[in-house]
Order: structure tokens, then C-alpha cells, then sequence
């Protein structure tokens, strides 16, 4: 049973992760248009999430800790190039959704995956609910 903050008992979404799921979803996408014109980037290759995944000691049975212990997701994009949503993460997401100056228990930290196998367990699958208009 993965941290009860984000997975009922029987695996089912919180309201606290509905929550942070929708606003990351909302920064993901809402930041795109002007990081890709800056940088000359194909909006539509950073655009592609094919999936969703809970991961880091929130998937686990123990280890995490309500106090300080913040989201981690990580994103399934089979057609960006790894060093562009990088530069996305370090540069668009992380100022807004990882921010310094708030609680790190509050903190939403997206990372990146080409291929579903390379996300490692435990995990928990999150998909149906970022295609959700959440």
C-alpha cells in the first residue's frame, strides 16, 4: 500500500493527489507554448504523455514520511528528446511546482521516462487519471 496521502487502501485516488495531479497537469501543458517558441521546440513532441506513474517512496509500503515527503510522478514521453524536457523540468516546472519557498511535503517533482519500462517498482499507474480532465 503506497503512502494513504495520495492511494486509498484500495488503490483508488485521493482528493490530495486528484488535487497536485491536476495542477501538475495544468503547469505541464500551460507552460509549453512559451518554453517551445523561446527554444525553437516542436510543442507537440513535449506535449505527448503517454503515461502516468506514482513513484519514490510514495509507492512503497514504508519509508515515506508526511512531513517532509514531497510527490513524485514520473512521465512516460516516447517522442521529446530527453535533454529538452530536461531543460523544461529545470527551467519551467521545478520554479513553479518544486518551489524552495514552500513546504517540500507541498512539492510536485515530474520526471521523465521514454518507455514504460524503464519506471522502475514499485509504482503505481496514474493514467486514467491525467487524461481526466481533473
Amino acid at each position: 500500500m503506497p503512502n494513504p496521502r495520495y492511494l486509498t487502501e484500495d488503490g483508488e485516488a485521493t482528493v490530495e493527489l486528484l488535487r497536485k495531479l491536476s495542477l501538475a497537469k495544468r503547469v505541464y501543458y500551460v507552460g509549453l507554448n512559451r518554453f517551445c517558441e523561446k527554444e525553437v521546440l516542436d510543442r507537440k513532441q513535449l506535449a505527448t504523455i503517454k503515461a502516468v506513474f506514482l513513484i519514490g517512496s510514495h509507492a512503497e509500503e514504508t519509508s515515506w514520511d508526511n512531513s517532509t515527503s514531497d510527490l513524485d510522478l514520473k512521465l512516460i514521453n516516447p517522442d521529446a528528446i530527453p535533454e529538452n524536457l530536461w531543460r523544461y523540468k529545470r527551467e519551467v516546472l521545478d520554479p513553479t511546482l518544486c518551489n524552495p519557498d514552500t513546504r517540500k511535503r507541498d512539492w510536485i517533482d515530474l520526471f521523465f521516462a521514454r518507455e514504460e519500462y524503464q519506471v522502475l517498482h514499485p509504482r503505481w499507474n496514474l493514467t486514467k487519471y491525467w487524461v481526466q480532465d481533473i
